[in-house]
Formats: C-alpha cells, structure tokens, sequence
C-alpha cells in the first residue's frame, strides 16, 4: 500500500504536484495506525489555496507521474490498483497506453458527487484507451470504505471476463402488494465492473391479503431462488419459532453476457420477503438510514443544477423530528452543494484564464517530518522481523 496526496497543501503557496505521503510497502501492523495519522495531517493542512491561483497538471498527468515513480519497485502485472478518491470525474485518457496492466479505481469520497456542468455525468470512455478505468457512486450510492473493500476483496490474478448489457428489471407484485410507483431506469444499457443500478419502489402493502412464503411451490426458479442464498433453511427456521414471513414481490432481471452468442439472454429471479408476525424473532436491525441515504443521493445529483437547492429544501421539508441522524446527512449534503457551488465559480472566473499545465510532471520533494514518519515505522517493522526470526 502506498498513499499519495494530488497537490502539496504544507507551504505558504500550494504546490501543483502530486506529493508522497507513505511510500510503497507492504501491509503490517503498523500501517493502519499511520495512515489514519497520515489522513489526520491531510486533514489539518485543508484544500488548494485559492489565493493566488494555480494551473493544475491533469489528473492523467498525476496517476503517470505516480505510477512511474514505482517503476523501481518490482510491482505485480495486473495487479496493481489505483483507487482515486475525489468528488470530481476525470477522463483518464491515455493511461492505459503506458501503463496497461495498472487499474484505476475513481470513488466519491464526499457524500455527493461534483458537477462541473449543468447536469451529473459520468464521463467514462468506453474506448480501449480506458478500458482498466473504473467509477463508482458517482450516479448511485456506495459507500466509500464499502466499494475499497470490494476492491481489495475482489483483486484477481486475471481480467474479469465479459460483460452485461442491455439489462431489463421487471417488478412482479404478489397477493396484498400494490406498487404505486417507480423511480429510476429499469433498462440499463451497459453495467461495468463495480457498478451499481439502484432502483426505488413505492408500494401499499394490505396485511390481511398478504401470503406466506410456499416452501411446496412447483415453480422451479422460486425454489431455485430459496436454495441459492440459504433463504429456505431461514424461513424454515421461523417457522419453527412461531415467525410468519410473506412474498411481497419478485424482482426479475434479464440481460445479455458478452462470454455467450448474441441470441442467448440470462435471466435471474429474487423474492422480497419480509417478516409479517414476529413470533419468537429477533427483532430486525433498522436500516432505514440507509434507504435513505439512497433515497436522498438520487433526489439531489439527479436534480437539475437550477433546481438542486429546492431540492435539498424539499427533502429537509418533509423529513420528522425523529430522523435526526437523516437530517445531520442532510444537512452536510446541503453544505456540500454550497462549497462546490463556490469552486464553481472560482474555477470559471480564475481558471479558465491561467494557461495550462502541460505534463510530464515529478513528484513533490518530500518533507522531513514524512521521512521521520517513514523511517520510523520501517525501523520498527524490521524490529519485528528481526524477533521473528531470532524466534
């Protein structure tokens, strides 16, 4: 793991090259513990200087200069990760022309993604230029420490073969389940790697009409659907306990795979079961918060720009006094939507009139207080080692 920051913030005026922050070693005890010290220095240093302003060498620029400052260390061919936390979106042309095997991972790690036009877009080449490139929770919620533990969990030796397209999500209802309304694309052209589709459901439950779920059903998909995910030994389970669960809907996918010839469709199906009498259950965990981080994210990066702030005040409008956690999230959202409104307009009235910043570019000198953090974390893993093997 190594940690790099995109422009220097220590001195009197803010540099506009990618700076080091921990070099590139491997993963031990120690290197939670100094990356959280290392993410508190960040913090305590701010953002760019605005004041005067800089021309800024384009994202491409950085992840090059990067990735040849580590040609020296002996790096795994395909697999090796880039994951590039910011707000923005970057067309990383270009790239993959140097460096093929190197995969680039682009997160949001605000609560909102920013838009620099006058709607959200995900400006994703779909090129060969930029086929190891990679964006997530820029139109659809993921959390930021959820989507790098994706990324770390699902590392793989080699390229992910095939993809999906040309996805169709159809909503089937069941007995005392009305669906009132839809919001989101149910038709997905094209689903990358890492990508999520989120889709929201308003529907009128009538309790009386609903029924349980049938553990005797001939349908070979619904049964198929129970053994997959360990539902039908849950359900059995309930039942043993005095619990009634009951089949609100199924949520049926069809999509094509590039891996299969051009007429054959894959299909999936998956039951929404939900408990109607409680018996001897535990009571489930509340993950309303969570619906309503989705919920929220969608209203605001899929308004139009004009409109974002009526927005936010709608959605602050209609919420209870018992979400406080949920106006808290609101409430940093709506501060977000202030501050990028401010780079907004900072970027169009001051940057469009520097020249540019033409690659390549080298890494910042690093500061004396960082090789002291350095070489005191490597002194004290070599300790360890050397125990070890005197052990």
């Amino acid at each position: 793991m190594a940690l790099y920051t995109a422009h220097c913030t220590h001195h009197d005026v803010t540099g506009n090259r990618p700076e080091q922050m921990f070099p590139i070693r491997p993963i031990c005890a120690d290197t939670n513990e100094t990356i959280r010290e290392l993410a508190g220095h960040i913090a305590q240093s701010g953002t760019q200087l605005w004041d005067p302003p800089r021309p800024n060498p384009s994202m491409t620029d950085v992840i090059l200069c990067i990735a040849r400052s580590m040609q020296g260390e002996h790096l795994k061919p395909g697999r090796t990760h880039v994951i590039l936390l910011s707000p923005a979106s970057h067309v990383l042309h270009g790239v993959s022309n140097f460096f093929p095997d190197l995969y680039i991972h682009q997160i949001n790690s605000a609560i909102l993604p920013y838009c620099s036009g006058p709607e959200l877009q995900d400006p994703i080449c779909l090129d060969r230029c930029c086929e190891s490139v990679f964006a997530s929770n820029r139109s659809k919620y993921q959390s930021t420490s959820g989507r790098i533990k994706s990324i770390v969990k699902n590392a793989r030796v080699g390229k992910p073969v095939g993809e999906l397209t040309e996805l169709s999500i159809d909503i089937r209802t069941k007995a005392g389940c009305e669906l009132i309304s839809c919001h989101g694309s149910t038709e997905v052209p094209q689903l990358r790697l890492g990508q999520l589709q989120t889709i929201f459901l308003h529907i009128r439950v009538t309790k009386p009409e609903t029924q349980s779920v049938r553990l005797d059903s001939t349908n070979r998909i619904f049964n198929s659907s129970l053994d997959a995910n360990g539902l039908r030994q849950e359900l059995l389970n309930s039942f043993h306990v005095g619990a009634d669960k009951v089949h609100l809907l199924d949520v049926q996918v069809l999509h094509r795979n590039s891996i299969h010839e051009p007429r054959s469709w894959m299909y999936t199906e998956s039951p929404l079961v939900v408990i109607r009498e409680l018996g001897g259950l535990t009571p489930p965990k509340d993950t309303s918060v969570e619906v309503y981080k989705r919920l929220y994210f969608y209203k605001l990066t899929h308004a139009p720009k004009d409109d974002i702030r009526l927005a936010a005040k709608g959605t602050m409008d209609t919420l209870s006094d018992t979400c406080e956690e949920v106006k808290k999230m609101v409430e940093r959202m709506s501060k977000e939507m202030e501050y990028y409104a401010a780079v907004h307009d900072y970027e169009k009235t001051f940057r469009q009139r520097l020249p540019l910043c033409p690659g390549p570019i080298d890494i910042e000198v690093s500061h004396d207080w960082l090789m002291d953090l350095w070489n005191r974390v490597k002194a004290r893993r070599n300790g360890i080692e050397g125990l070890e093997r005197l052990a």
